[in-house]
C-alpha cells in the first residue's frame, strides 16, 4: 500500500524525485537518530542514579 503510493509519487514528481528521495532517506534516520539519542540519555540517567 505504502509502496505503491510512494512509487505513485515518484512516477508523478519526477523533477522532485531527489528530493523525494532524500526526504525519504533523510525522515526516518532524523527520526531514529532521535529516539536512540533520548533512549540513550534516559538509559544514562537510569545508570547515574
Amino acid at each position: 500500500m505504502i509502496w505503491a503510493l510512494v512509487s505513485c509519487l515518484y512516477s508523478g514528481l519526477a523533477p522532485l524525485n531527489k528530493q523525494l528521495q532524500t526526504l525519504v532517506f533523510v525522515l526516518p534516520l532524523r527520526a531514529i537518530t532521535f529516539v536512540f539519542r533520548s533512549f540513550s540519555f534516559t538509559l544514562s540517567l537510569n545508570l547515574g542514579k
